[in-house]
């Protein structure tokens, strides 16, 4: 499941279980969520999809970047965040 969605610096972080998914969107990356009355598993990937996930809700989670700038790291949920120091809006 699901358990956190964070901001630190330009990074996004989802807490999934153990381990999270770091995301930064770069120029043009976005996440886009997808209720589960509104695709289908015979449903070719949006345009640019370079990642996508199933929440336990059957909603459905994609990272489209058409520029392919972004970056994303699964690490596990203690780790530090990738490259970052302390967050000038929280500190």
């Amino acid at each position: 499941p699901l358990n956190a969605v964070e901001r630190r610096g330009k990074w996004v972080r989802l807490q999934v279980e153990e381990r999270a998914l770091w995301l930064h969107l770069r120029m043009t990356g976005r996440v886009v969520h997808q209720p589960p009355d509104t695709w289908s598993s015979s449903d070719p990937p949006p345009r640019f999809s370079r990642w996508w996930g199933l929440l336990d809700d059957g909603a459905r989670l994609d990272f489209l970047d058409p520029r392919r700038f972004g970056q994303m790291e699964f690490r596990p949920a203690e780790a530090d965040e990738p490259g970052l120091g302390p967050d000038a809006w929280l500190n």
